[in-house]
């Protein structure tokens, strides 16, 4: 070491000596080291192997300050060079008595702060030990430690004054442990007996001793009690290292088969071990044996530790026999405690832990982080290969911190290099694989979890492959910040192997980053086989305390909400599950499920047989109350371009409370795309969902296609020959006050039943445009059905099309309902509904309850309403009470209805257009048309509410208006009416002007009027001076209204062109005024009966002028 001012330390006059180790050179070509010629072999027995003697801290890397030189097994003891070096051990009983003993094949240890030399390197060593018995049991500090290659040197700081700090300690020795081997074949270990076997190992140390003053490696002190490792820039690398247990290199080179009797019981198996140093191409191979504590390929407190391989075999997990093991057995591929793991290969067949009470935990590459001055702390790109074996959990690479790391495990006190959790600074864990089979059935079981990376960085591009087995999880990243391209797989595409798993599988999974790019998929595998949390849940160190129990997701965002200004996305994942079965293990199903935004996710579901459990993700689970599979979910941002896809004759989901495309939570407004959830697709094809309600009419499946709270357009849902038993509500997109606009709604050749609700689009305080619903050779099966084209502000240009389809217990039907922005009351006199098409044709049958009230209207409008259309066609439609073209509470214009060979029973009205406002400015009715061609219509006496403005008798009319109805037709061709007692072209509550009624080869039965125009009998007045005197508006009137009727057969009491009634009126207020009652017309053909034939009548005084009736046959 440098030369600086400082006290050496001597310790009772103990013999310091330059020794060496054996070293183990690459035989099967794992690293690029050239082997030195090789000294004499050394050939020993066990019993030739002595305890270590006055050493104050032990054996094994305890071995610090001197060594027993009477001890027998040490490679280099004679040859003067610590590389080189054959030390055989045969026969014999090697002593474990206080405090344990060492074999080396090579080994120097350094007095404290001595200069270093060119010739302090520990390579190419070989220790072979075989029918040799380690060990006499166990006590509290004993063991044995078996070293191919062991270099010790220690640094220790005195400053006289904190002004010295000038002085302070600086050494750049180089150290190199590397190319040595260790061989056990046919080794019995003593029960008890603590074993650690290192290929080389490199133990490089610091401390201060200045009132706790600590120096980083920059020179600043700090009140830190200890210098750690990382202060010493001294370096030590293990490379190149080999360890054999069970077996020998020229084996493993053959593939000879190894010896099937147990070779002993071993507390640690490391290839290359450094304090502050490289560990890589590291190789450890154990067959046929039992394991304590750990196993790692290369294992560094500082650089990294790469390209290590452990192969392990025929393992089992040695029980937990006394208070100081571990709970744990750690395999590693590659430790480093501050830098990376990278590169490492772990390849385990059938290692088991079923007969322990202890659990195998295993990761191809592992970080610490602690105390890192740079991020350099990745475990990417590791491999770990898993066969036949029982484990606790698995990962590729592990990406943590940890607060110590460098205990001796030939030790009984063990340390837990898995038990970590708050990082300093963060690293990664990018392009692990893990892949997982089993030969033979409950060979493999994974009892906590699987994960090709995990990272308090960033998790990415890591792969699971787990093709046969049992795992309770599975996560193809897990971070605290991004998780990113991760994919897990389950099964083969040739659906040759059946995976089992418990009830969390997801591709990617964040704390608090983005899940991005992730994809799962299963073929013929059993997914949510557990409904509850396993018992042992340790992820490595990670808080897996946090894992989203029964989910089953592409990408998931944790947290919810956005923390720090992080982009928490969850897009562009994937679910894809092809001839499986999900059990209510699983009850939450995600493509994405994220903060910041969810989209371009799609879950797939093919073939499989699917049972979810009880969902508590947003709130707590309820008996009966489902689960959720959701395409996209996001809480404060958009979720869009989602697609779910649920497909195949053997797919049969059940207890669904949820199927969507997208869910956007967040409220806001058209700024930004937070809280849309648009050009989401939802498609069920040739599958069944069910649902057992617990409600009849309160709960069921919801399937939508996108949900935002602030838009929700372009969505599609589609059921194609599919079936929908409980579906308690279907909708394409649906918003609380945003845009819901070219949503749609398809169903084809499929059956619904239990059916609440069903929307194209919905938005109660937001505008609804361009919807569609459309039904093709369906069955409904309705709950007091609600069906809504487009439910919303201002409706315009939404469809319903309904063709050769069957529906029943209905209560309404709405080709759209308009409503109008939220506390604007006054918008109800401009919003506008229009341009909507409702039809009804294809030999559809149409069935409502038997009850007063229900109804089918092509656009209900709060506001104006003009342009739309309801068409009935070829269809039948049973125990409807009113049937409207258009319903508005102001005026209507230009709506047309039309039915052709419609088959209508149980009517109470008939209405082409209600416009119900009250005053002459807002109750108008203007050139709408009904037209009804063959079929017939069946009215009954039945009576509704008249506070929704209903005629008080059974009526068939074109327009029904709050004050005037001008210019309507309804023409009657080749129809069949019975029951209807009152029959219009128009009715006002005030004035009827220029309506039309005509009759073609009609049959009408039980009519007692039929007119063309209808008055009421309302006058309208408005105050004019401050004594609010009325001043007269309007008078009632009927003038210039037809009635042409000819052929068919036609019975009525009376028949009127222009026909006024009386309500209760003041004379007084009549007295200067007159009904106009003019101009109408009424042409009678043959086939007509009617008792009274009026051109016009009016009870009140009118002007009743150039009224006329012609009657061209008949009988009056």
């Amino acid at each position: 070491m440098g030369k600086h001012k400082h006290q050496k330390e001597t310790r009772n006059g103990q013999q310091k000596q330059l020794l060496t180790v054996l070293v183990l050179t690459s035989i099967l070509g794992l690293g690029a080291y050239v082997p030195r010629a090789q000294a004499e072999p050394i050939t020993i027995s066990g019993e030739d192997v002595k305890a270590e003697e006055g050493n104050e801290y032990g054996s094994g890397l305890n071995t610090e300050e001197s060594i027993n030189l009477s001890n027998g097994a040490i490679g280099n003891k004679d040859t003067g060079t610590a590389s080189g070096n054959t030390l055989q051990v045969t026969g014999g009983t090697v002593t474990s008595e206080n405090p344990g003993s060492n074999i080396f094949g090579g080994v120097i240890i350094h007095e404290d702060n001595t200069t270093t030399s060119t010739e302090d390197q520990v390579n190419g060593n070989t220790v072979t030990l075989g029918s040799t018995t380690l060990g006499s049991g166990a006590t509290e500090y004993d063991g044995v430690s078996i070293f191919g290659g062991y270099l010790y040197d220690y640094t220790k700081e005195y400053l006289g004054s904190e002004e010295e700090n000038e002085n302070h300690l600086v050494s750049t020795e180089q150290f190199d442990v590397s190319g040595n081997t260790v061989t056990l074949e046919k080794v019995t270990v003593h029960d008890g007996t603590p074993v650690a076997v290192y290929g080389g190992a490199a133990n490089v140390k610091g401390y201060s001793d200045y009132y706790g003053v600590y120096r980083d490696e920059a020179g600043n002190y700090t009140d830190w009690s200890y210098l750690s490792p990382l202060d010493v820039t001294a370096t030590a690398d293990a490379s190149n290292n080999r360890v054999y247990i069970g077996t020998s290199a020229e084996a493993e080179a053959s593939g000879t088969q190894p010896d099937s009797e147990n070779q002993g019981t071993y507390t640690a198996v490391i290839g290359g071990y450094s304090g502050k140093g490289t560990t890589s191409n590291n190789q450890v191979v154990v067959r046929n044996s039992t394991l304590t504590l750990l196993a790692a390929g290369g294992y560094t407190a500082k650089l990294d530790a790469n390209e290590n391989q452990v192969t392990l075999s025929d393992i089992t997990v040695s029980a937990k026999t006394a208070d100081y093991y571990d709970d744990e057995l750690d395999l590693v591929g590659g430790f480093s405690l501050h830098n990376g793991a990278c590169y490492n290969t772990l390849t385990l067949t059938r290692v088991n832990e079923i007969e322990s009470d202890r659990h195998v935990d295993v990761a191809g590459g592992l970080t610490g982080g602690t105390l890192s001055t740079q991020e350099e702390g990745d475990a990417s790109y590791n491999t770990v290969y898993i066969t036949d074996s029982r484990l606790a959990t698995a990962a590729g690479g592990i990406a943590g911190d940890m607060e110590d790391g460098l205990l001796d495990y030939s030790r009984t006190s063990s340390f837990h290099i898995f038990d970590f959790q708050h990082s300093f600074l963060p690293a990664s864990a990018i392009g692990n694989k893990v892949y997982i089979r089993e030969t033979s059935s409950g060979a493999t079981t994974i009892s906590g979890g699987v994960y090709g990376g995990a990272a308090h960085k960033y998790a990415s591009q890591n792969e699971v492959q787990f093709l046969s087995g049992y795992a309770a999880k599975v996560g193809g990243g897990y971070a605290y910040y991004d998780a990113n391209d991760n994919t897990v797989t389950l099964g083969k595409e040739d659906y040759s192997t059946q995976p089992v798993l418990g009830n969390s599988l997801l591709g990617g999974f964040s704390e608090y980053g983005s899940a991005v790019g992730n994809k799962v998929t299963a073929y013929g595998a059993t997914l949510g086989n557990e409904a509850s949390q396993d018992t042992y849940v340790d992820l490595l160190g990670l808080n897996v305390y946090d894992l989203p129990v029964g989910v089953l997701a592409g990408g998931y965002n944790h947290r919810h909400v956005s923390e720090s200004g992080l982009a928490s996305a969850a897009d562009s994942n994937e679910v894809q599950i092809y001839q499986s079965t999900i059990k209510n293990g699983i009850t939450d199903i995600y493509g994405g499920l994220g903060t910041t935004s969810a989209k371009d996710n799609k879950v797939t579901l093919d073939n499989t047989a699917v049972t979810l459990g009880n969902s508590s993700m947003f709130g707590e689970a309820e008996t009966g109350s489902g689960g959720w599979i959701l395409g996209g979910v996001a809480n404060e941002g958009p979720a869009s371009g989602n697609q779910v896809s649920i497909s195949g004759q053997k797919t049969e989901l059940q207890n669904a409370a949820a199927i969507g495309g997208g869910l956007a939570w967040a409220s806001g407004d058209d700024s930004n795309d937070a809280g849309c959830a648009d050009q989401n697709q939802v498609s069920i094809t040739g599958a069944k969902v069910s649902y057992t309600t617990q409600d009849s009419n309160e709960d069921g499946t919801t399937i939508f296609g996108g949900l935002g709270l602030v838009s929700a357009s372009n969505n599609s849902l589609e059921l194609n020959q599919a079936a929908a038993d409980g579906a308690y509500m279907i909708c394409g997109g649906l918003s609380e006050k945003g845009t819901v606009a070219a949503n749609a709604v398809k169903l084809n050749q499929s059956t619904v039943s239990g059916l609440r609700y069903l929307w194209g689009g919905y938005s109660p305080y937001g505008r609804v445009s361009e919807n569609k619903v459309t039904f093709t050779a369906s069955t409904i099966s309705g709950n007091a059905s609600y069906i809504v084209g487009a439910y919303g502000v201002a409706p315009y240009k939404n469809t319903m099309s309904i063709e050769d389809t069957k529906i029943d217990n209905l209560a309404e039907v709405r080709g759209v309902y308009g409503t109008v922005y939220e506390g604007d009351d006054d918008a109800v006199y401009t919003t506008l509904t229009r341009e909507n098409q409702l039809k009804i044709t294809g030999n559809s049958e149409i069935t409502f309850l038997p009850v007063s009230g229900t109804s089918l209207i092509g656009a209900d409008a709060t506001g104006l309403a003009q342009g739309n259309s309801l068409t009935v066609e070829n269809s039948k439609v049973y125990n409807l009470s009113v049937l409207e073209g258009v319903k508005a509470e102001q005026n209507a214009s230009e709506n047309q209805l039309q039915l052709t060979n419609a088959e209508v029973s149980g009517l109470s009205c008939l209405i082409g257009v209600q416009a119900m406002g009250e005053d002459t400015v807002s109750g108008k009715a203007v050139g709408n048309t009904a037209a009804i061609t063959g079929g017939s219509l069946s009215f009954t006496d039945g009576v509704l509410d008249s506070d929704g403005g209903y005629p008080s008798k059974p009526t068939l009319a074109a327009a029904y208006a709050g004050a005037s109805a001008y210019k309507n037709s309804l023409a009657l061709t080749n129809v069949k009416v019975n029951g209807a007692q009152e029959i219009y072209a128009g009715a006002g509550a005030n004035q009827a002007l220029e309506n039309i009624l005509k009759l073609q080869d009609a049959t009408i039965s039980g009519a007692s009027v039929i007119a063309g125009g209808k008055s009421n009998g309302t006058t309208y007045y408005r105050t004019y001076d401050t004594f609010y005197q009325l001043k007269l508006l309007s008078n009632p009137g009927a003038y210039a209204n037809q009635v042409a009727i000819s052929g068919g057969n036609v019975t009525a009491d009376a028949i009127y062109g222009g026909y006024l009634t009386t309500i209760a009126t003041s004379d007084d207020l009549l007295k200067d005024s007159s009904c106009p009652m003019y101009d109408n017309q009424v042409t009678l053909g043959s086939g007509v009966t009617a008792g009274n034939v009026y051109g016009a009548y009016s009870p009140l005084r009118s002007y009743a002028q150039r009224n006329t009736v012609t009657v061209e046959g008949g009988t009056i």
